[in-house]
């Protein structure tokens, strides 16, 4: 139901934000070397 659909919505958020953390580490990390 709805609150399915809102829990997968909140779970790729979060995936999303991890993995734009993550590169922005890596590209962070490549700048400084």
């Amino acid at each position: 139901g709805l609150d399915y659909a809102a829990q997968v919505e909140n779970a790729l958020d979060r995936l999303a934000d991890q993995l734009e953390e993550d590169l922005n580490l890596d590209a962070l990390l490549a700048l400084a070397h």
